[in-house]
């Protein structure tokens, strides 16, 4: 019996592993896959998920972290007419310390760097859930891609349904990892929800900003506007040789 408690007891540390490294597994995973298949979109996508996101996420903690929090407290009392008091907003605003467990990558020790954490926004949330836009926006655009041909309606509906799989994957998907987020302890209901306001509408630019140009083969990750052609594409083409 001992040995099934341990053998469950490993799963679920294996999972909370897998858990606390997902950001990083996501884009060494498409990192690896971008280069041996030249897919440039998620090149790209890998530009924002691991450069433009943490630097926006660095700019937020050092200049709009407590304007973005005393602007919740002013509208929080303005909601309650008052009757809350500041004291008791800051506590329930109140970002959690991050230990070592939360964080991506457990840093090492030294004497410099050995005093507590303090407060800040999570890495974790702001790179998941600017994934969690991309990819969102990415199945809406191409669900929403209409085709002026009548042959061709079969292959829209099949590009149409599993975009509409994709979209109910993509929300299953971050309601698990978010919620496994808030119930390890890690994040703050507040924090989440002010990391989604701020990168998932990043996720959706930096896909809007790749889509104009290329025509979408520059920022689909799914690989499905890649293979889209024009109708006419299908008629043959002879060479005639010209004297």
């Amino acid at each position: 019996m001992s040995h099934i408690e341990n053998f469950i007891r490993d799963i679920r540390f294996f999972m909370y592993g897998g858990m606390n490294s997902l950001p990083l597994t996501i884009g060494g995973t498409m990192l690896i896959l971008g280069l041996f298949t030249a897919n440039y979109a998620m090149l790209f996508f890998l530009l924002g998920f691991l450069i433009i996101t943490p630097v926006t996420l660095w700019l937020y903690n050092i200049l709009l972290d407590k304007t973005v929090k005393s602007l919740l407290i002013l509208i929080i009392r303005l909601l309650s007419f008052g009757q809350l008091d500041t004291e008791y907003i800051t506590s329930i605003l109140k970002t959690t310390v991050k230990s070592d467990v939360c964080k991506i990558n457990i840093p090492y020790k030294t004497e410099l760097n050995s005093s507590e954490s303090e407060p800040e926004s999570s890495t974790w949330v702001a790179m998941i859930t600017f994934f969690i836009g991309y990819i969102l926006k990415n199945a809406i655009e191409l669900y929403s891609r209409e085709s002026s041909d009548v042959d061709v309606n079969s292959k829209v509906n099949n590009r149409k349904f599993q975009a509409i799989v994709s979209i109910c994957s993509i929300i299953i998907f971050a309601m698990v990892v978010l919620g496994y987020r808030l119930y390890s302890g890690c994040e703050s209901k507040v924090e989440i929800i002010v990391s989604s306001l701020i990168f998932i509408p990043l996720g959706f630019g930096w896909y809007k900003a790749l889509s104009s140009v290329g025509q979408d083969r520059l920022s689909d990750i799914f690989g499905i506007a890649n293979r889209l052609l024009s109708p006419t594409a299908d008629e043959p083409v002879a060479c005639i040789p010209l004297k």
